[in-house]
């Protein structure tokens, strides 16, 4: 049912097919995840190969099952048990490569669209073309030459692709391209931003694109990983609103699941949000809301809760204040989060959900918090999965899900 993949990092080959005697990985949204394979050490298990190979950052590790890859990332830390005789190899998720490289232009070379000597200046972008102009020009270094090798590769692991749209115009130099005015690279979001990212902050480019997705209107992401003919391509998938992805997919507790908890999450409860930005002392930006009803004394349930972000990079008032509604949005109230167990051999299993998606969720105890009587289905009332955990072991395999209400969203 599993396979496991090493594959070079830098050039995308495929190396060969580890042996595993256990699997633990996780899919997160927004975020790396991150994967732990143990392999015995009898028998050959790098197949020829050197045992050099096994360095980190050398090479990406995937993890098959059936026809679809569930997960992909570098391998980061290693060890050996000699008294069991098997090897331990940690994995961070591809992302996690992303939050390694930084944005700045010292190389010479930059798009003069968006690039300049003082950094990256995106002005009424639409969200999707700034992400795709980061991870492109300031991670993979993957450029269209124009000319008959068409693509020069760079440190990336072979470079990420899109989801391709519309047409694109050459710079001057013809060397990098730009999306033609509501023609993006990635389907449009139809949500413009402003973004100054100079050089001299050396800011991640993971980190970059994770505050965009953070805002009012932003957006969710994941990587997914997938064949093309003998190769592995790793997609990033940009998801636009944040609703998430329906996909008509139920679960019902007792049948193809086991709901295990259900837990109420305060964590993020605000009653007053700030947000400041761009600026130094009494001239930095700052954006301030407050929640009138939890403020009244009258309607207040709860005691004042103050938090506040920073956002160095954001240089417009109005973007500040899409970071404090969301904040007040999501921490408006306590968020009811079940735990899912899918049930092994049934339908949904792990490679048919992904993070990000909307799922139905039916739980026939008519009695506790969120319930809604007893289903929890369509548009109202539906699940985000926000995590997906899996454990393979001696044959077995458990995979539980993190969801989150999907009304947590709206608004976006």
């Amino acid at each position: 049912m599993y396979r496991v993949l090493f594959v070079e990092f830098k050039s995308g080959t495929l190396w060969g097919e580890l042996p595993a005697s256990s699997l633990d990985f996780s899919r997160v949204l927004n975020a790396p995840g991150k994967a732990t394979v143990t392999v015995p050490l009898a028998n050959d298990p790098l197949r020829g190969h050197d045992w050099s190979v096994i360095s980190p950052w050398r090479l990406l590790i995937y993890i098959q099952r059936g026809q679809r890859i569930v997960f992909g990332g570098p391998l980061i830390t290693w060890s050996v048990d000699l008294e069991r005789e098997e090897m331990v190899l940690n994995c961070e998720g591809l992302w996690s490569y992303y939050r390694r490289r930084l944005i700045n232009d010292l190389s010479g070379r930059w798009n003069p669209q968006s690039w300049t000597r003082e950094g990256a200046a995106y002005v009424g972008w639409d969200q999707a073309d700034i992400v795709y102009d980061l991870l492109r020009t300031q991670a993979d270094r993957s450029y269209d030459t124009g000319g008959t090798d068409k693509v020069e590769r760079g440190t990336g692991p072979d470079a990420l692709v899109f989801d391709w749209q519309g047409e694109q115009e050459p710079d001057p130099d013809g060397k990098v391209v730009k999306p033609l005015p509501g023609k993006g690279v990635m389907p449009p979001t139809g949500v413009a931003r402003t973004r100054n990212y100079p050089w001299y902050e050396y800011k991640a480019v993971g980190e970059a694109v994770e505050q965009l997705a953070a805002v009012q209107r932003g957006f969710n992401f994941r990587i997914d990983h997938y064949w093309n003919g003998d190769r592995l391509v790793n997609h990033f998938r940009l998801m636009y609103p944040t609703s998430g992805e329906v996909t008509g997919l139920e679960l019902e507790h007792g049948s193809n699941c086991e709901v295990t908890e259900v837990r109420g999450d305060g964590t993020n409860l605000v009653t007053q949000a700030r947000a400041t930005g761009a600026g130094e002392g009494l001239n930095t930006l700052i954006a301030h809301r407050a929640d009138a009803e939890a403020e009244q004394p009258i309607t207040s349930r709860t005691p004042r809760l103050e938090t506040v972000e920073s956002h160095v990079d954001v240089t417009e008032v109005a973007t500040l204040n899409g970071y404090v509604e969301r904040m007040l949005r999501e921490g408006s109230k306590q968020v009811v989060i079940p735990s899912v167990r899918l049930r092994p051999d049934a339908f949904p299993g792990p490679d048919n959900v992904q993070v990000g998606q909307v799922i139905g969720l039916r739980v026939g105890t008519p009695w506790w918090p969120g319930n809604q009587g007893g289903e929890i289905r369509g548009e109202r009332g539906a699940y985000l999965i926000a995590e997906i955990d899996t454990k393979v072991d001696g044959g077995g395999e458990e995979t539980s899900l993190t969801l989150v209400p999907a009304d947590l969203f709206e608004g976006d």
